[in-house]
């Protein structure tokens, strides 16, 4: 049955920024509100292109939820991006659900980029993608940027 991805909000806030193998590793905090129902499967990031358009430059495949310690956590790939030795960049997020809606869920990721990038976000499942996030991020390098409440209809 196709499930098209419904109105997805999308929080991401930057915090402290880790330098890794040459690379600016940023740490987004994900807000997403119909993550069990629309069956979400990853995210896409937006960057700012010098022609003023947003274009897809990296995107997060989540792997099925699972549970450790008493809190759900998910592995994520960071698709296109490798180590120094040619791995594959992984990533493990813990997912934090609203208590009054199971189906908001916020996922912290660590994503490589390279500030200062202004990114925007979708989310999408198996068979569809949600419009970009209205409102756009500024990651920089000089610590942690200003949260933004962005919404894709």
């Amino acid at each position: 049955m196709q499930r098209s991805i419904r109105r997805a909000a999308v929080f991401v806030s930057a915090a402290i920024a880790l330098c890794l193998v040459g690379c600016e590793i940023k740490s987004l905090k994900i807000w997403i509100p119909d993550f069990d129902s629309s069956q979400v499967r990853g995210v896409w990031i937006h960057q700012l292109s010098q022609s003023g358009e947003y274009q897809k430059v990296l995107q997060v495949v989540f792997q099925e939820p699972f549970h450790r310690g008493g809190a759900e956590f998910l592995h994520y790939t960071a698709e296109g991006f490798v180590e120094e030795e040619g791995q594959q960049i992984y990533g493990e997020a813990e997912v934090v659900r609203n208590p009054e809606n199971p189906d908001e869920v916020t996922l912290e990721l660590w994503l490589p980029c390279e500030p200062p990038i202004a990114i925007r976000v979708s989310t999408y499942n198996e068979v569809d993608e949600s419009p970009l996030s209205d409102e756009a991020l500024y990651l920089f390098l000089d610590g942690p940027s200003i949260g933004t409440n962005a919404t894709a209809s």
